[in-house]
């Protein structure tokens, strides 16, 4: 099972950036052996043998750094081109790494070292971060719902305990406005819940206002503990 850290993981590539791309690369680093946090020193060195490594095999390499999308933790790293994806996994390998990331035609997949598992996460441009740029901070929000949106039977299961005199919510996270968010949601489709698409009433800011912009994780576990908070208050809550 791929690690969940190196699903969200963005990138910051060294200045200057290729204008292009290459068709298909790898992107590898060598710090924090299996998962260990070590010393900065450590992690260096590490990088330094693996540089030298590249420099023997005679494939191209281009400095990035792997990010939390907090941007907090950072891992030095390289891009590399001129292998294929088994040379880059026996390089993870190699250097102990439980995942490596690999990038063909654009598209960014994650690929365990160990077990050769691979997820498909998206775009590498969509995980390209400027130099100096600032992580997107995320806000919770609470979407009153129709009452009718308690006969749907998931959200009936989601609430056993739930008083029928109390509201019916939807909660969530977002990196938009609560505005936008809600709008986005009442259009529909791939980036709305359908049951607030549905029944979606208005926006109940008494519920959220008193919680300050935050990191995206920060903002999940909020949302997360809001859920629960307003559960044993009573109201019926639906949380994708």
């Amino acid at each position: 099972m791929i690690k969940e850290h190196y699903l969200k993981t963005v990138f910051i590539a060294k200045q200057p950036a290729p204008d292009r791309w290459p068709e298909a690369f790898a992107v590898i680093t060598a710090c924090n052996p299996l998962g260990r946090i070590i010393d900065d020193g450590a992690n260096q060195s590490a990088n330094t043998r693996l540089r030298k490594t590249l420099s023997r095999l005679g494939v191209k390499r281009h400095r990035v750094t792997g990010m939390s999308p907090d941007m907090i933790h950072r891992e030095p790293s390289f891009a590399v081109w001129g292998c294929d994806l088994g040379v880059a996994l026996d390089l993870g390998k190699q250097f102990s790494q439980h995942a490596i990331f690999w990038v063909e035609n654009g598209k960014l997949d994650v690929v365990s070292c160990i077990t050769g598992e691979r997820e498909h996460e998206g775009l590498w441009s969509e995980r390209l971060r400027e130099p100096g740029e600032k992580p997107k901070l995320c806000c919770v929000y609470v979407i009153e719902l129709a009452g009718e949106a308690r006969t749907i039977k998931r959200v009936r299961e989601a609430n056993p305990d739930a008083n029928p005199k109390m509201k019916c919510v939807y909660v969530g996270s977002t990196a938009k406005t609560p505005a936008e968010r809600f709008s986005i949601h009442r259009v529909g489709g791939q980036r709305s819940s359908s049951i607030v698409c549905k029944y979606g009433v208005r926006l109940i800011p008494a519920l959220y206002r008193n919680y300050p912009p935050m990191t995206r994780p920060q903002a999940e576990r909020k949302e997360k503990q809001l859920a629960k908070q307003l559960r044993v208050k009573g109201y019926t809550v639906w949380q994708n």
